[in-house]
């Protein structure tokens, strides 16, 4: 026996799927709704002639009964009337303007695909084209399918109504090797408006984007006269903004103007231009007491980076003392400075900032943060033997106090920039980087070890020692074999487990290393954890499971951990509900059973094609591969019902005994379907 999804009674005429929804605005709930309507009605009635039907009912004028139509239209693999009510689409009565469509062309786009040059051409052309988002995909098919030499003058069109559309432009004439031909006419458009600082940066990018085969020294000249035109007074943080744009192609331009903000007074318009494009842009929180030093700052920060890009260190180094100053005014939000710090005066000869430092470790050597810095300066200058002793007395001097949160979270602070130190190959002498590569090992067993296993400080240790990143394979097996309850000693003091705890479960057990009998001893040990604490523990362990092939461990777990839920023993679970059974899914796949596994495809709710469209060739696979070819075919035909364009998996099942049924259900297709394309294509991958 297998299971049977009970399908809903076909109660949907197919003038519903015209009418059952009247919603004007298309939101998140209507496009929702009708996902499911369509769903219910291709369970039950054939793709292909509910296709037919609508297409002889007459269109009605608004935009969500014409995406209805084109829904259907497109799973039927029927091109041309996609592109018929693609058509129709665009004079919808209901139609919003262009700025406002946004929601109308995501659900098109979603609609017809990425592989229906046809549609997606006259989706740019009519329905969105500001949408450069995305536009690979036509290139590509365009390229294969199209007349390439059209394609360059529909580009141009599409740049003519939208500037996003340039970058596809240019990779298409580098292409054809004719980019410069575009770039020209690009620099010739600026030289010809000098004061529109907007196409300077259009051609800039451009260049860029075409591998920078032009040089563009000679718009120095443009923005000399640019900052020297009263005209139009400037401000302190537009100057900054257009330096920061210009470090890379034009670092002298860009100096100037750093030097020249910092000449400017902080004005209104500066606040205005700081909460428009930093404040809510980027979200930054209120820290920042004085916008106008924070200004200053960042200035100061970035042409000392010009400076020293463009080799000329004694200009940065006054500046690099003054940052450095700076780091703990509590005005502002200051940034390390010291790598760089250490990186300037390595090329002056200078050790202002170093004299600075040496004289701060009387009152600060007990600062995790006052070592780091001392290490970042040295690794600025390059003098590795500084920073390896910099971090030696770090870990003599910064005391562990657990009872202090900050203290061990400083110290991690303190091990992890001592091993990406030493995974690194900056320094470029092996010798010596294998004899620090000793020497973390040690600092990071003693560590590990002077702390329990149970404190945070030892979790976030082994952390480190479990990262890949680092190559410290021996050191991870010799402490977690030697002492074979060490990890569910350090997991069981962790009520709730998440994402970090999977990792090191993970790193621990899921390694060719570990012998069976130990893994089998692992899993053990965290099952017995699980029945305490969070429900989040079962949940984390299974997802561990899967990606170690232990799927039929993990079913039991993920079904305890699914009943919790619904008794409602844990309420932050349900934020995992939806993973948990997409997991138990996986699992039962995995494990070969297919029954399992589609019957918990047909109990979720809602039930949307798109999930059942890239599910049910999964079962299918599983059915076919245990023997039940009858089943793999029915799950097939009710996906391809779903959808025909989708044939994701087709190939992988044809490599089953299903290879027969699946040409002849094909074959069928386009004998009582000529309207659609797929068979075509789906009898081509199964030859």
């Amino acid at each position: 026996m297998f299971y049977r999804p009970k399908l809903l009674p076909f109660l949907f005429v197919l003038l519903s799927l015209l009418t059952s929804i009247n919603a004007q605005v298309l939101d998140y709930q209507t496009r929702s709704q009708m996902e499911r309507e369509i769903t219910r009605v291709l369970l039950e009635k054939d793709v292909g002639e509910v296709a037919n039907q609508l297409a002889r009912e007459p269109a009605e004028s608004r935009v969500v009964p014409q995406l209805r139509r084109l829904g259907i239209f497109a799973r039927a693999g029927h091109r041309a009337r996609v592109l018929q009510t693609l058509n129709q689409l665009a004079e919808a009565s209901d139609l919003p303007p262009v700025a406002e469509r946004w929601s109308v062309a995501e659900a098109v786009k979603e609609i017809i695909g990425q592989d229906d040059l046809a549609a997606l051409r006259m989706y740019y052309e009519r329905i969105m084209p500001v949408d450069a988002a995305g536009a690979e995909n036509i290139l590509r098919l365009w390229e294969r399918e199209g007349d390439a030499k059209e394609l360059d003058a529909w580009l141009a069109a599409r740049v003519a109504q939208h500037p996003g559309w340039l970058q596809w432009r240019i990779y298409w004439r580098v292409k054809l090797g004719t980019v410069n031909e575009l770039l020209n006419a690009l620099a010739a458009d600026v030289k010809a408006h000098a004061e529109d600082m907007e196409r300077v940066f259009r051609y800039l990018q451009a260049n860029a984007s075409a591998g920078h085969p032009q040089k563009v020294a000679w718009l120095a000249g443009i923005f000399e006269t640019w900052l020297t035109n009263t005209s139009t007074p400037r401000v302190a943080f537009e100057l900054y903004e257009m330096g920061t744009r210009l470090q890379t192609e034009l670092p002298e331009v860009a100096a100037k103007l750093f030097e020249h903000s910092l000449q400017l007074s902080f004005t209104e318009r500066d606040m205005q231009l700081i909460r428009e494009r930093v404040i809510i842009r980027f979200q930054i929180t209120p820290r920042v007491k004085n916008w106008e030093k924070q200004l200053r700052f960042w200035t100061k920060q970035q042409l000392a980076e010009t400076y020293q890009a463009m080799k000329q260190p004694q200009a940065a180094q006054p500046i690099i003392e003054e940052l450095v100053r700076m780091k703990d005014d509590d005005d502002i939000m200051a940034v390390d400075v010291h790598q760089l710090a250490g990186a300037v005066q390595a090329q002056t000869g200078m050790r202002v900032v170093e004299a600075k430092i040496l004289r701060e470790e009387a009152t600060e050597k007990e600062s995790a943060a006052y070592w780091l810095e001392r290490a970042r300066y040295y690794k600025g200058r390059k003098e590795y033997d500084a920073v390896m002793d910099a971090y030696r007395q770090a870990f003599v001097h910064v005391p562990i106090r657990m009872q202090d949160k900050r203290t061990p979270n400083s110290r991690l602070a303190l091990l992890m920039d001592f091993a990406l130190f030493v995974a690194s190959r900056d320094m470029g002498d092996d010798e010596k980087r294998k004899a620090w590569r000793g020497e973390i090992k040690e600092a990071l067993r003693r560590e590990f070890t002077a702390t329990p296993p149970e404190t945070e400080y030892a979790f976030g240790v082994a952390q480190i020692i479990t990262d890949n990143e680092f190559e410290l394979d021996d050191l991870r097996d010799s402490l977690f074999a030697g002492e074979k309850d060490l990890l569910s000693r350090m997991l069981a003091a962790r009520h709730a487990w998440a994402n970090e705890e999977g990792w090191l479960i993970a790193q621990v057990v899921c390694r060719e290393s570990v012998s069976p009998e130990r893994k089998a001893s692992h899993w053990t040990q965290l099952e017995e954890l699980t029945k305490s604490g969070s429900p989040s523990r079962a949940f984390r362990l299974a997802e561990v499971m899967l990606s170690c092939n232990e799927s039929r461990r993990a079913v039991p777990l993920l079904i305890g951990y699914l009943r919790q839920i619904k008794e409602g023993r844990d309420e932050a679970a349900a934020f995992w509900e939806e993973q948990a059974v997409s997991s138990l899914f996986s699992a039962y796949l995995d494990a070969g059973d297919w029954q399992a596994a589609e019957k918990l495809l047909f109990d979720r709710t809602p039930l949307t094609g798109r999930q059942l469209i890239y599910d049910l060739p999964r079962v299918a696979q599983v059915a076919a591969r245990e023997g039940a070819v009858d089943d793999a075919m029915r799950l097939w035909r009710m996906k391809a019902n779903l959808d025909r364009r989708h044939l994701d998996g087709l190939v992988q099942l044809s490599a089953t005994k299903a290879k027969e049924p699946l040409r002849e259900m094909y074959a069928q297709m386009k004998k009582k379907d000529p309207l659609t394309f797929v068979p075509d294509l789906a009898l081509r991958l199964l030859q």
